[in-house]
């Protein structure tokens, strides 16, 4: 009986190292969804991820983006008309998680990617356009 309240007091100890925060939560739905890309699990390896807060006009300016470049003419500079802001689009809606990996590429040499993605609530995990592919179809 001496032992169990030093057992109690080791466990609350190690209670809050065994939950996860949000974005641990969210790499975790990333690597999952990127794992399921190889056909050998072996082949992913994280290297880096970069999160932040995904806002509702991050939301918003993403679809503005990627609509100019959709409307636009064969040959013509796509226009973003930004959307208005306003207090309620600072809501956060989601995680942007940037995130860098290793991967055999087709000649089987390792090779280092990354992809974007937003995730939303525990498990729904979008991907987007990468930054520098919008900005060279933007002419940025």
């Amino acid at each position: 009986m001496k032992f169990f309240p030093l057992l109690l007091l080791l466990l609350a100890a190690l209670l809050p190292a065994c939950t996860q925060t949000a974005e641990d939560r969210a790499q975790a739905v990333v690597s999952a969804d990127i794992q399921a890309h190889f056909s050998r699990g072996s082949d992913y390896h994280a290297m880096r991820f970069d999160n932040r807060p995904y806002s509702r006009y991050d939301s918003l300016m993403y679809l503005a983006r990627t609509g100019a470049i959709n409307a636009a003419a064969p040959g013509t500079q796509p226009t973003v008309v930004p959307p208005p802001h306003r207090a309620a689009d600072t809501t956060q809606v989601g995680i942007f998680v940037h995130h860098v990996y290793r991967a055999p590429g087709p000649d089987g040499e390792n090779r280092l990617d990354s992809v974007d993605y937003v995730v939303y609530g525990l498990e729904r995990a979008v991907e987007l356009l990468p930054e520098r592919v919008l900005r060279a179809r933007l002419g940025q």
